[in-house]
C-alpha cells in the first residue's frame, strides 16, 4: 500500500485563532466543498493523508495547516470524505478535530478492515503519545465511597512503546528483477533510510540486500535469494520521441489490489525538469506507488525507470490549471551505465515485437512489490529531513 499522498512545506500560515474564528462564524462548516475550504487557506500549503479504511465508500482525506497526519500535532486539523473517488473537488467536510491524535482515534474507531492502514494508525498513535484520554489532565474530584455492589474501575494500561530495533512498515514501492540472479532496481527514494527492504514474489516477502545507490539520478541496485520467473533486459537505446510505452507497477501499494497494475503512454519528451537529460516525460498516468517501475517497450524491454509526476498542487496553485500527463522515467542508457558501474549485467535484450499478452504474462513475472520498513527513531530522522512520505511517488 501507499498509505496515502502525503504533502508538507508552507509558504504561508494560517493561524489557530483565525481558524477557530473561521469555525464559530460558520465560515468553515460541516458539509462544505473542498473547492469552499481551499479557497480559506489562500496559498498555504496544506498536509493531506488519504485513507481507505474499507474496501467501500466513503473514502477519507485529512487535512491540517501545513501538517499531515503521522506528525506530532495539537492544531486544528479537518476531515473530509468522498463517495465518488479520490478527486479533491469531491471531497465533503465531515469532521473537525482539535489534533491529529484525535482524528487518529476517530479513524481507528471506524475499524479498519485494511490491516496495513490499521497498523500505520496505532504506530502514528504510539509515536504521539497514545490515546486521547491518556493526554487530557483528569480533573479534581473529591474522593467517592465505594459502595458493595459495585467493582472500581480498572487503570488504563499505557500504549505499548516501541521495543528497541523494533521495525514498521512506513511505505512502498516497485520494482523489477534484470537478471536471473535476482538482482533488482528500483528508485533510490523507496529505500532511502529504511532499516529493511522487502520483496514480495509469488506470495513470499524476503529481506533484500542493497548493493549500491545513485542518488543523483535516484537508482537503486539490490539484490535478492529470489530465482524469478522471468527478467526484463535494459534497452541499449533510449526511446524515442513518440514512442509507445508502458508502465508497470503497483500504484497506492495494496489499498486498490495486489495485482500489479500496467499503464500505456507515448513519449512527450527527451528531456526532464530543468531539462535534466538523463530523464524524459511521458503520459502514462503513475500514481504514488509506481516509483521504481519498469517502463518497458513492445519488445518488453526497460526503456527506463518512473521515477517522478508533477506536484498537482503546486501547479495548480501557481498556474491554476490540472497538469495532465507529465510524468517522468529515468532513461535506459542512465540506467545502463549505474549496473555496469556496479559489474551487475541485465538480460539480453529482445529484438522482436511482443504480443501483449506475452508482454503482459512477462510483466506479472518480472515486475514486484518492495516495502520499507523502519525503526521508530529512523522514522523520526526521516521526518525531520523531509525525506519519508508514507506513499512513495
Amino acid at each position: 500500500m501507499v498509505l496515502g499522498l502525503l504533502i508538507s512545506g508552507c509558504s504561508s500560515h494560517v493561524s489557530d485563532r483565525v481558524q477557530q474564528s473561521y469555525k464559530q462564524s460558520g465560515v468553515i462548516k460541516i458539509g462544505m466543498e473542498f473547492s469552499e475550504f481551499r479557497k480559506l487557506f489562500n496559498r498555504t500549503r496544506l498536509g493531506w493523508t488519504k485513507l481507505r479504511i474499507h474496501n467501500t465508500y466513503p473514502v477519507y482525506m485529512h487535512a491540517g495547516n501545513s501538517r499531515y497526519l503521522p506528525s506530532y500535532d495539537r492544531t486544528i486539523s479537518y476531515g473530509f470524505e468522498s463517495m465518488r473517488g479520490w478527486d479533491y473537488e469531491h471531497f465533503k467536510l465531515t469532521k473537525i478535530f482539535n489534533s491529529n491524535l484525535e482524528a487518529i482515534e476517530y479513524y481507528l474507531s471506524l475499524k479498519p478492515t485494511d490491516q496495513e492502514v490499521k497498523a500505520n494508525l496505532i504506530r502514528w498513535r504510539a509515536e504521539q503519545g497514545g490515546n486521547i484520554a491518556e493526554k487530557k489532565k483528569p480533573k479534581k474530584q473529591e474522593p467517592k465511597k465505594q459502595t458493595p455492589d459495585k467493582e472500581p474501575e480498572k487503570q488504563k494500561t499505557e500504549p505499548t512503546k516501541p521495543k528497541p530495533g523494533e521495525v514498521f512498515f512506513v511505505a512502498s514501492g516497485t520494482g523489477f528483477f534484470i537478471n536471473l540472479s535476482g538482482h533488482i532496481l528500483s528508485n533510490n527514494h523507496v529505500i532511502d533510510s529504511c532499516a529493511t527492504v522487502k520483496v514480495h514474489y509469488k506470495g513470499n516477502a524476503k529481506a533484500v540486500k542493497i548493493l549500491a545507490i545513485d542518488r543523483a539520478n535516484d537508482l537503486s541496485l539490490m539484490k535478492s535469494d529470489v530465482n524469478p520467473d522471468d527478467v526484463f533486459a535494459i534497452s541499449k537505446e533510449d526511446a524515442e520521441l513518440m514512442e509507445e510505452i508502458w508502465v508497470a507497477g503497483y500504484p497506492f501499494g495494496k489499498v486498490v489490489s495486489s495485482s500489479v497494475k500496467i499503464n500505456k503512454g507515448n513519449i512527450n519528451a527527451l528531456t526532464g525538469i530543468g531539462d535534466n537529460y538523463s530523464n524524459f516525460q511521458t503520459d502514462a498516468p503513475m500514481q504514488p506507488g509506481n516509483s521504481g517501475g519498469p517502463i518497458i517497450n513492445q519488445k518488453g524491454n526497460v526503456v527506463g525507470v518512473a521515477v517522478a509526476k508533477l506536484d498537482y498542487i503546486k501547479i495548480i496553485e501557481d498556474f491554476g490549471a490540472i497538469p495532465e500527463g507529465t510524468n517522468f522515467g529515468i532513461k535506459s542508457s542512465t540506467v545502463q551505465q549505474f549496473i555496469k558501474a556496479n559489474n551487475v549485467n541485465s538480460a539480453s535484450t529482445n529484438l522482436m515485437d511482443m504480443s501483449n499478452k506475452d508482454l503482459g504474462k512477462k510483466i506479472q513475472k518480472a515486475t514486484v512489490y518492495l516495502d520499507c520498513w523502519m525503526t521508530a527513531q529512523q522514522i523520526r530522522q526521516a521526518k525531520s529531513r523531509k525525506v519519508i512520505f508514507t506513499g512513495l511517488e
